[in-house]
């Protein structure tokens, strides 16, 4: 039934470049648009929009939806450049005016060695909620389909998506689904937290993967797992996020300490909080978030000094560490950090 469309020219100009009238005159007479050449411009163009329709059925979560290596790419500069383009339902006058042609122009051109057909004529439902049929079917270039369908998938707007909550709405990179992550945690919504943060590594590009940014999804997305009980996954998730920070920021010994103090063992927890501790202070004058780290550490210190676990040499240590560090502290008026470093004091005596 897809073949109302054999009157449709083969190759959109879209990504052509800029012709005055003479030439564009040429290109019309040279085009060969005969009756075979647009039959077997529709049997590939009716294929290729079948197996994506089987591929969409077959998806049982459809923002899994992935085309290639470069899909996180080409959806954030598609967003980038068009950020408020409806794709749930298409303007089909809108998208194929003269305007926005030059728009994307040169948006399509920059792919040309990047992605196959990328300016092959490609059949795409107008409105994402509803099937393939003639009535619910343009053509637009392949580049363009694939920017279309990634967002309608990757912004829940497909027609198989399932209701999502409100941190699931609007552009899905990155950075957004970092903030939306932040935001979810900052309101008690722990589960979602921890999904928009595994989101967020997801749909991160190559520089954002090798980029400060990440250290701190990863070391949310710790926080999150401990939050929500899911203790050793808090701690992989902290090693990752000192792995990738190559040990340089302080938040990943920091989670990691947590979870091991969740977990019990807290001779590591206190080695690990030290260690988030030292960092800290390489970077910067204390602040009350470091007051109560410091409180952390010296808890963490006095449970694992009293664990029948802990041998007396290890606790020797973990004693003198936290006495020689600190007495380097500046003077505190926080009567709770006060009363901590009087204990350890004491007990380094004993």
């Amino acid at each position: 039934f897809f073949f109302s469309f054999l009157s449709c020219p083969l190759v959109d100009d879209l990504a052509q470049p800029n012709m005055n009238d003479a030439e564009k005159a040429i290109a019309d007479e040279n085009m060969v648009n005969d009756e075979k050449v647009e039959v077997s411009w529709a049997v590939t163009a009716v294929e290729f929009a079948e197996d994506y329709s089987r591929l969409l059925s077959l998806l049982e979560n459809p923002e899994e939806l992935n085309f290639g290596p470069l899909d996180n790419e080409l959806y954030f500069l598609f967003r980038k450049a068009f950020p408020k383009l409806n794709v749930e339902v298409l303007d089909e006058d809108f998208i194929k005016s003269k305007a926005q042609k030059e728009l994307w122009r040169p948006f399509l051109l920059q792919w040309e060695n990047q992605i196959d057909d990328f300016n092959m004529a490609t059949l795409i439902r107008v409105n994402s909620k509803q099937e393939f049929s003639p009535e619910n079917s343009t053509i637009v270039p392949r580049v363009q389909f694939y920017c279309f369908e990634l967002a309608r998938a990757r912004e829940n707007v497909n027609i198989n998506s399932k209701p999502k909550s409100k941190y699931h709405i609007g552009v899905c990179d990155f950075a957004n689904w970092s903030n939306r992550g932040a935001i979810a945690f900052r309101d008690g919504d722990f589960v979602n937290a921890l999904d928009c943060f595994e989101r967020a590594q997801k749909h991160a590009l190559p520089h954002e993967l090798s980029g400060p940014q990440l250290g701190i999804v990863l070391a949310n997305l710790s926080a999150s797992h401990l939050k929500l009980g899911n203790i050793e996954a808090a701690i992989e998730a902290a090693e990752k996020c000192i792995a990738h920070d190559q040990g340089k920021m302080e938040r990943g010994f920091r989670r990691k300490a947590e979870a091991l103090v969740a977990f019990g063992k807290t001779l590591e927890a206190a080695q690990f909080y030290h260690q988030s501790l030292v960092i800290a202070d390489l970077q910067g004058p204390p602040s009350n978030l470091t007051i109560e780290r410091r409180k952390k550490y010296l808890e963490s210190v006095l449970s694992s000094s009293s664990a029948e676990s802990t041998t007396a040499e290890q606790k020797n240590d973990l004693v003198k560490t936290a006495v020689t560090y600190s007495s380097s502290w500046e003077p505190s008026s926080d009567a709770d950090l006060l009363s901590l470093v009087d204990q350890i004091n004491k007990i380094s005596l004993s």
